[in-house]
């Protein structure tokens, strides 16, 4: 293991010992929707927001790539882009990890609404799926 996967672990178990203390999902998702605006106001991610789903999604698989995280496109269409992630990058894969997986996500969740998108997860691996399934529509 890298160090990158390393320190991401690291943080996705600081993310889950957060989310058990009283308070701890709603400290979780700020500290994630906070964290995706620090990403997108730098001016060294190039991020804006976006007219088009064809910009938003190259937004998306840019900051994948920078994050190494394992996703491919599944689905294509004018109105939507589906996205498979093969594994979660902090390590979530137990079903007692839904929550945390799903507080840890308004990340990503915010960081598409800013580019003028909207994600749904619409399954995820805590909660079964081999992979989790991502779709992203213009807002």
């Amino acid at each position: 293991m890298g160090f990158k996967d390393t320190m991401t672990a690291a943080v996705g178990k600081m993310y889950e010992n957060l989310y058990k203390l009283p308070g701890g999902e709603a400290l979780v998702r700020g500290l994630s929707r906070n964290t995706a605006r620090m990403a997108f106001y730098n001016p060294v991610a190039g991020l804006k927001k976006r007219d088009s789903l064809p910009e938003i999604k190259e937004d998306v698989l840019r900051m994948c790539k920078l994050m190494e995280v394992p996703m491919t496109i599944s689905k294509e269409s004018p109105d939507q882009v589906e996205f498979l992630v093969a594994a979660c990058p902090y390590g979530y894969n137990r079903k007692d990890q839904m929550g945390v997986c799903d507080a840890v996500m308004d990340l990503d969740r915010t960081m598409v609404k800013l580019c003028g998108g909207s994600m749904v997860i619409e399954e995820c691996i805590p909660g079964g799926a081999p992979k989790c399934r991502v779709t992203i529509r213009k807002a």
